[in-house]
């Protein structure tokens, strides 16, 4: 399991040991963290960026998958999110984005040649070879600078924030996953995988408080909603029931357990490591919930 004194959102130093890689072609950063745990970083996805041997570099944990996997994101020294910085425009490109729905967005080139993408709305097609245009900043996603063309939707939505949205319909996304398709209040909508919140009850119409975890590459936001009833960073009583395999669209299979909570309701957990397996079939009866991520509950057992 992941080390619980490292958190999504927050910025850490980490050394840099050396370089390695794994199959022909691919090239990676060996890091450490602050709590000396070891993490690659793929230099594919930075050619912009140059990384010297034994310097520290700042790094942005993105997000902790549901295997505890930690995912870093380096700061550019050049762009800070937040901020508006001049593009070059290079081509367009037809996506389809986390809604399911064909979207355009315009690739553009950073100063030092990084890649950055910006959503175009119907009325903005039509760029020439080279001109410049002005973006604001949202996110920095795996070297990618993530654009937008008004401040009204990144400045409304603070990561790790909470906020209102309604379930409006079901939908199928970008990578073939049936969705919930939800509403803000001005009607711009968004995108919530069904079966990661199977237990959570979520019908069309029901108002959900979710938490801003991240952008994708059509500028819209990811979301995790808030549980019925459960909340991080408090103890509660699980009960073990049974193990499944998650089958991700990736191909990848995780291994998750089903628990049963205090009010007799099925939950998810994952990941599950040798402490918490011991605990599962010894009388521990109380947790701490570390994190919810895509609706599973990473779980600390109490004394």
């Amino acid at each position: 399991m992941y080390n619980s004194n490292l958190k999504a959102g927050v910025v850490y130093p980490f050394r840099m040991i050396k370089t390695t890689s794994l199959s022909e072609g691919d090239h990676y950063l060996v890091l450490e963290s602050p709590t000396l745990s070891r993490h690659l970083l793929d230099l594919n996805l930075y050619p912009a960026l140059r990384f010297k041997k034994e310097e520290f570099i700042r790094c942005r944990i993105d997000k902790i998958n549901c295997s505890g996997k930690l995912f870093l994101e380096p700061e550019n020294p050049d762009y800070m999110e937040g901020n508006d910085y001049p593009f070059i425009y290079d081509h367009n490109e037809e996506i389809t984005n986390s809604l399911g729905v064909k979207q355009i967005i315009a690739v553009l080139r950073g100063k030092n040649g990084e890649k950055a993408v910006m959503p175009l709305d119907g009325e903005n097609f039509h760029f020439k070879m080279e001109e410049i245009i002005s973006g604001h900043l949202i996110r920095i996603k795996k070297g990618i600078l993530i654009l937008h063309q008004q401040r009204d939707l990144s400045d409304q939505y603070e990561f790790n924030g909470i906020y209102p949205f309604r379930v409006i319909k079901e939908g199928i996304n970008h990578k073939n996953n049936s969705v919930f398709i939800v509403s803000d209040s001005g009607g711009r909508e968004f995108s919530i995988q069904k079966d990661n919140y199977q237990y959570y009850g979520i019908k069309i119409g029901n108002e959900l408080q979710c938490k801003i975890t991240g952008y994708n590459v059509d500028g819209r936001c990811t979301l995790e909603p808030l549980h019925p009833y459960l909340r991080e960073g408090k103890v509660y009583a699980f009960r073990w029931l049974r193990k499944e395999t998650f089958n991700k669209f990736s191909g990848e299979v995780h291994e998750i357990h089903i628990v049963t909570d205090y009010r007799g309701n099925e939950q998810v957990v994952a990941p599950v490591d040798d402490i918490l397996l011991k605990a599962f079939k010894t009388p521990v009866e109380f947790y701490r919930i570390e994190r919810i991520h895509k609706g599973k509950l990473v779980l600390i057992p109490q004394p």
